[in-house]
Formats: structure tokens, C-alpha cells, sequence
């Protein structure tokens, strides 16, 4: 993530500026080029054979949805998940 990323850099930065400086370019580098697909993928032209393809049926509605609360449930409260993670997992890693 961005905040690992960040650290990592300041560190580096301390003791070999010029290599943070090709790790940082490396970076603009591959932004540019994601966002440039992005742009291509979601905005770009349509092609003729999925023009015609039908909406999304109920129960892919339903699985969608499902998915979306999940995703926002466990971004808003990950220490729900996380806790019971913790609990069967702890066994393991001798806890």
C-alpha cells in the first residue's frame, strides 16, 4: 500500500537518495502507464459483438450486491473478520 510504499522511500531516501530517486521514477513510470489502461479499459470504445449483450439478470444482481456488502462491511469493520481470524488461527502459529 501507499503508506508502506512511503516509508520504505523516506528510509531510503536517508541513505541513498539516488536510488530512491530511481525507485520513485519507477513508480511515476508505472502510475502513468496503469492509469493509461484504465483510461483504455472503462473509457474507450465499445466493441460491436458486447453491444447487444442483456442486463444483468436477479440473481446476478444478488451476487453482485452480496459482494459489495461484504466489501464495505469488511472495510468499514475489518476487526470483525480479523477477530475471528485471530481466534482460529492463534493454534497455529502457537498462540
Amino acid at each position: 500500500g501507499f503508506v508502506a510504499e512511503f516509508q520504505v522511500f523516506a528510509g531510503a531516501l536517508a541513505v541513498y537518495p539516488w536510488l530512491a530517486g530511481i525507485g520513485l521514477l519507477g513508480i511515476v513510470i508505472t502510475a502513468a502507464l496503469f492509469l493509461r489502461m484504465l483510461q483504455q479499459v472503462f473509457l474507450g470504445p465499445l466493441p460491436e459483438r458486447w453491444a447487444e449483450w442483456p442486463d444483468l439478470g436477479w440473481i446476478e444482481r444478488l451476487t453482485l450486491g452480496t459482494l459489495i456488502l461484504l466489501i464495505i462491511g469488511i472495510g468499514i469493520a475489518p476487526a470483525l473478520l480479523l477477530d475471528v481470524i485471530d481466534t482460529f488461527a492463534g493454534p497455529f502459529v502457537g498462540r
